[in-house]
């Protein structure tokens, strides 16, 4: 899937590498930013990601190892499970009745009350 080039720069990554990468951050669950040096720069990993995903070669790939492990060790169709967890996330402390924490001083409040949450 290799396009022609149309404009000047550096030459354009082996898919390999490309899917090693994925490969990674599906195995680890890591971040894009955390891309260990031993593959392409993020942001290249990222766009063949996107262009694979637009044109379906992902999805398609997907289609072809599911049917080759129905093939060779069978699935069990009827039965199938999900394992998540949706929880919202606990804000500030509470105090020992259950109560919650004032959020302390913050010049930018400006009086409001709410929470802090720091990303």
């Amino acid at each position: 899937m290799n396009k022609p080039r149309q404009k000047p720069g550096r030459p354009r990554v082996a898919d390999r590498p490309i899917f090693d990468a994925l490969i990674h951050l599906a195995r680890t669950g890591s971040q894009w930013c955390t891309l260990p040096a031993e593959f392409p720069p993020k942001s290249t990993v990222h766009d063949r990601f996107q262009e694979w995903v637009k044109h379906g070669c992902l999805e398609a790939a997907w289609g072809l190892l599911l049917q080759s492990y129905d093939k060779t060790l069978g699935i069990d169709w009827q039965w199938q499970s999900a394992d998540g967890c949706i929880v919202k996330a606990p804000l500030g402390k509470r105090t020992a009745q259950g109560e919650a924490q004032a959020t302390g001083a913050n010049p930018t409040d400006r009086g409001k009350s709410g929470s802090k949450r720091h990303l």
